[in-house]
């Protein structure tokens, strides 16, 4: 709900949203949950689902969505009120611990302008690559897949932020996990 209030861009996602899906609804209290969906009712008319443990029926996501809804063109996507996005890209294996050193100093010093991390990491001890996801503070627990989805090995990392920019990020990784990333990517 403060992300609602406090971030611009969220009002406008949940604006232009066909679907809407609530998580963490299983660790939030009722009334908090009931009130953030008449929010979300309130920005938007579309259909809200409830994920119940991190669970959502599939069905619910794919359904045909109203065409007129579908049809409506908002141009490139421009990120407004100081937020961005990019993608690191690393080359080799990376240590575990240096990896989760890094996020660990991003997300206590800047977790509030850390809004999503999302990737796949190589790590040296695993064969698949971990899935990662950042929320502000909120690392939720990696999870090893059985092997990659592609040819491509490399870390890739996808981050949004609000008022932290490429450079920052890339000097905290090169400083903290000894680690570079990939030219121009």
């Amino acid at each position: 709900m403060a992300n609602l209030e406090g971030m611009p861009e969220a009002r406008k996602q949940v604006a232009l949203a066909d679907r809407i899906v609530v998580t963490k609804s299983d660790i939030a209290d009722a009334a908090a949950t009931e009130q953030l969906i008449a929010r979300l009712s309130a920005l938007n008319p579309a259909p809200v689902g409830i994920a119940n443990g991190g669970e959502i029926e599939p069905g619910f996501l794919i359904e045909e969505s109203d065409p007129a809804r579908r049809s409506f063109d908002l141009g490139e996507p421009a990120h407004t009120h100081g937020l961005c996005s990019f993608s690191l890209f690393f080359e080799g294996r990376l240590s575990w611990p240096g990896f989760a050193q890094a996020m660990h100093v991003l997300t206590a010093f800047r977790g509030p302008d850390l809004l999503r991390v999302k990737g796949f990491v190589a790590v040296e001890e695993c064969r698949g690559p971990l899935v990662v996801h950042f929320v502000q503070h909120v690392a939720h627990p990696p999870v090893e897949l059985e092997d990659w989805p592609d040819e491509d090995r490399r870390t890739r990392l996808v981050f949004v932020t609000r008022g932290l920019g490429r450079e920052a990020v890339v000097k905290l990784f090169s400083g903290v996990a000894a680690i570079v990333p990939v030219a121009g990517a």
